[in-house]
């Protein structure tokens, strides 16, 4: 593994040029980048909260749907950036992470749509060593299109909510590497160096069977100081289609191939747990887990590199956050109805022995008097890696929360 990516790291060495990327480079030749499902508020709260209640619809949690009280629109951009001291590497760039709509129906529930942007594989990069120059362009992610419902239990079960969503995966990926060799007079000679000139791969996601989606489930129990969560999300094969094309010397010698690759994602279990330590303190804590246990993942090839495979490991998350709620009352000035955030995570990733740890702060903004708001997030952390180089990253989260009259009122919380 170690020997592959010194011999290809030689491509990202000496940039010359600007770059727009995702938060790492770990993974970008197979599944991609692993991101956090959420909004800048969950992300203040170091990627926890998705048992808190009134805050839109949540990937993991498709219950608390059922507790909102207004129809909602949430849109998100990220801000992400990384850098690799030992190759004296660096990437930055912005995207739209996830948007979402909720609708409450009153005493028929809620129902919700949101995309959210789960694994990604975006990076350019050009080399100049001696005379070569070698440039890379990675431009893709994986998003999962969520319908979902959720419905509040009658009667004296009315604290109780179950919803369910079906989750459907797609996306591409596109890779170009180009190498321009040295300056040479004449084509035949050009011809006998019998260089690789260009490798371009394009892939498209899809889940296998007959079925574009999956299904994922909660429960979202709430009391006035204490709410709590369960999810879980179905196990399912991703279809990764490879066309691949090989153009070598200046004559349009092209090799040409399609196959297809299967990842067997494995079913996600999440909890999360949200308490009031006082009227304006809030405290919150997740776990994720997916459970891989050492599958094999296959990745393009090129290069002149063969195919090769990554481990996967059992994938772990433990988020903590704290929140000062905001003020409801309008009158109160700006700072007294802003929300303040704080938190952190750790996350084992899905590749072997790949672990990283983040801080964050957070802050929600209100915009008007119907509910409106900004919320702004910042995280920096440190990703670990035995078989590619620790990377130092971070994110400026961005969400923008609107509301509207129009539409039905949830039930009201009690």
């Amino acid at each position: 593994m170690k020997t592959f990516w010194q011999k290809f790291s030689f491509v990202f060495l000496c940039i010359a040029s600007g770059v727009m990327a995702s938060a790492s480079f770990i993974g970008i030749e197979s599944l991609g980048s692993d991101n956090f499902t959420g909004n800048a508020a969950d992300m203040g709260r170091g990627n926890s909260g998705h048992s808190r209640t009134q805050e839109g619809i949540s990937l993991q949690n498709p219950a608390r749907l059922a507790f909102d009280r207004k129809t909602s629109f949430m849109v998100s951009l990220d801000y992400q950036g990384f850098y690799q001291s030992s190759a004296n590497m660096g990437r930055d760039g912005t995207k739209l992470s996830s948007f979402a709509l909720g609708f409450p129906l009153g005493a028929f529930g809620a129902i919700g749509l949101g995309m959210w942007e789960v694994y990604s594989n975006d990076f350019y990069a050009q080399s100049i060593q001696d005379a070569d120059t070698f440039s890379v362009d990675y431009f893709g992610s994986l998003t999962e299109l969520s319908p979902s419902y959720a419905l509040r239990l009658p009667g004296f079960m009315q604290p109780l909510a179950l919803g369910i969503a079906w989750r459907v995966p797609t996306g591409h990926l596109h890779r170009n590497i180009k190498r321009y060799p040295e300056k040479i007079d004449s084509e035949q000679e050009y011809w006998q160096k019998d260089l690789l000139l260009e490798d371009i791969s394009h892939a498209t996601w899809g889940k296998s069977g007959s079925s574009p989606g999956y299904l994922a489930f909660s429960a979202q129990f709430y009391q006035r100081n204490w709410s709590m969560y369960c999810g879980f999300a179905q196990g399912h094969t991703l279809n990764k289609k490879v066309y691949l094309r090989q153009a070598v010397g200046i004559i349009d010698t092209t090799a040409q191939s399609t196959n297809i690759q299967e990842f067997k994602i494995p079913r996600q279990i999440s909890v999360g747990f949200n308490y009031s330590l006082s009227s304006w303190l809030s405290l919150s804590a997740d776990v994720q887990s997916m459970a891989w246990d050492n599958e094999k993942l296959p990745t393009l090839s090129g290069l002149g590199l063969k195919e090769y495979d990554l481990s996967a490991d059992r994938q772990m998350i433990y988020a903590l956050g704290l929140q000062k709620e905001g003020s409801s009352k309008f009158y109160e000035s700006f700072i007294a109805r802003s929300s303040f955030r704080l938190g952190g995570w750790y996350k084992d990733w899905y590749l072997d022995e790949v672990h990283e740890w983040a801080g964050t702060v957070g802050m929600g903004m209100p915009l008007g008097k119907r509910g409106a708001k900004l919320d702004v997030a910042i995280a920096a952390g440190h990703r670990q890696a035995t078989s590619f180089d620790n990377e130092w990253f971070w994110t400026l989260g961005m969400s923008f929360t609107g509301v509207a009259e129009w539409g039905q009122s949830s039930r009201r919380i009690r």
